[in-house]
């Protein structure tokens, strides 16, 4: 964990100057076991050989565009991001609200006081991302809803 907060504290201290906030088009895979899978039920068709039209999310990967604030890479390493709550955790194409475990996490790794994630749960140690495997992944937070 050590290793890593050094390389992006000091990647977000040397690219300050040449990288800034940045939009990138990315790809996303079709995603196994999910709604978009089911997209092509019968048979698979390749766009890239003239089978099909390019249609994103159905015969090729889903297009989309990511901010990223390079400066702040260090400051979104050390913390837990606003999208847990604004979307919830989540996996195969189903998403599920986590502000209790937020919550709990908020007390148990503190707060950010200041910088782009005032307010988020901080993630400073190994120790306090093991904390935030654990207290996220159904597998392991000791919650079970049907």
């Amino acid at each position: 964990w050590e290793i890593y907060k050094g390389i992006a504290k000091k990647f977000s201290e040397v690219c300050v100057g040449h990288l800034g906030k940045e939009t990138d088009v990315v790809t996303l895979p079709i995603q196994h076991d999910s709604a978009a899978e089911l997209a092509q039920p019968l048979d698979v068709k390749d766009w890239k050989k003239g089978e099909c039209d390019l249609i994103p999310g159905k015969t090729a990967p889903h297009i989309m565009t990511v901010e990223r604030d390079y400066p702040a890479t260090y400051e979104r390493f050390t913390s837990i991001g606003p999208l847990m709550e604004k979307i919830g955790n989540g996996g195969k194409g189903i998403a599920w609200n986590t502000q209790s475990e937020m919550d709990l996490l908020r007390k148990l790794n503190y707060t950010k006081a200041d910088g782009p994630a005032k307010g988020q749960p901080m993630l400073n140690t190994a120790i306090d991302a093991a904390e935030m495997i654990l207290t996220l992944a159904p597998e392991t937070n000791g919650r079970w809803y049907a």
